[in-house]
């Protein structure tokens, strides 16, 4: 039964991951996620932006510079600290944070109205321990 569990969790993350491929504006992984993170704390530091979005600072620098070309997002120093660059969305990339909301929204909904309530808080519970027995083996690793 573990072996099944494992096999439908490794397939449910490749199959989102393939969606998020051919279908970017449902799934928040890449600027979509820079994006609602912005959208949720403006002004950010890049450095906290870059913990939020649990990124290195240069593969955040690359994805800040491509959405700061294509007009959805500035950069600007702190007034108070010089050396602290702080990001926000511009109303080109507040526009594109509403769209991504509304359509992330609707791809939940279609993914998870098949659950009752009772369900959808099971499968909470039960990810919330899967993630917490996850980051165990990853800070000691896998062996015991």
């Amino acid at each position: 039964m573990d072996d099944e569990i494992v096999e439908l969790v490794i397939r449910f993350v490749h199959d989102l991951r393939m969606l998020s491929q051919r279908h970017p504006k449902y799934v928040m992984y890449g600027q979509g996620k820079i994006i609602r993170l912005l959208d949720q704390h403006p002004g950010v530091s890049q450095r906290e932006l870059a913990e939020l979005a649990a990124l290195k600072p240069a593969s955040l620098t690359e994805t800040i510079e491509r959405m700061e070309r294509d007009g959805l997002v500035e950069r600007q120093r702190d007034q108070q600290d010089r050396r602290i660059i702080r990001v926000k969305l511009t109303t080109l990339g507040q526009k594109r944070s509403q769209q991504l909301a509304k359509e992330h929204q609707r791809f939940q909904q279609a993914l998870l109205n098949s659950l009752s309530v009772e369900e959808k808080q099971t499968l909470i519970q039960i990810c919330q321990k899967l993630n917490t027995n996850l980051q165990a083996l990853i800070e000691r690793g896998i062996q015991k």
